[in-house]
Formats: C-alpha cells, structure tokens, sequence
C-alpha cells in the first residue's frame, strides 16, 4: 500500500540554508583582513537588495527574485563573513567603551578640579 500525497507543493520545498562554519581564525587574520573581507561581503549583499528592490515582483520576475534571495541567505549565513564581522564589531565595541571611560575619567577630574 502506497502513500498518495495530494499536495504537489510539498515536493517544491526546500530546507533552509545553515550557517556555514567559519574557515578563517579573525585573531590570526588581523583587523585590516577582516575589515576587508566584512566591507566586501556587505557591497555584495547591498547590491543583492538593490537588485532585488529594482525587479518589480511580477510573476515573470518571481524566479529572479527568488534566486537573488537565496543568494543573499547565503552571503549573510557565509560563516567567514560572519566571524569576521563579529570580530570587528567586538573590537569597535572595545575601542568605544575604552573612549567613553576616559572621557568620563577626564569630565571627573575636571569636575574634582
């Protein structure tokens, strides 16, 4: 005895994208090399959405704009992009909160002053 599946949509569906894992280690690349590689990455994707917000959502277009999405999960799940960015922001997040205590340290003294 068979299973009949009457829906013929179920076949079409297909799995999400994963993040793939990180072939890079951001500490041993260095700041530049990550910083280029995040930059690089994010004008792909900027120019993935153009694309995609250009193309009316016609259903000729449908097709297009699906695929131009895929590739733009892909882009933003790519698991070097994504140590890379993380890496960078971290180091921002550092170097802000290092300016922002000497700045306080530097308003105390004048208010002790």
């Amino acid at each position: 005895v068979t299973k009949v599946n009457y829906n013929g949509f179920d076949g079409m569906k297909k799995e999400k994208a994963k993040p793939s894992e990180a072939t890079i280690v951001p500490e041993e690349e260095g700041v530049e090399k990550c910083s280029k590689i995040v930059k690089f990455q994010e004008t792909q994707i900027k120019k993935l959405k153009e694309k995609i917000a250009g193309l009316p959502p016609t259903k000729k277009n449908k097709p297009d704009i699906n695929a131009a999405k895929d590739s733009l999960e892909l882009l933003t799940l790519d698991g070097n992009y994504r140590a890379a960015l993380s890496y960078v922001r971290k180091l921002e997040e550092e170097d802000r909160d290092a300016r922002r205590m000497a700045k306080e340290k530097a308003d105390e003294e004048t208010l002790v002053a």
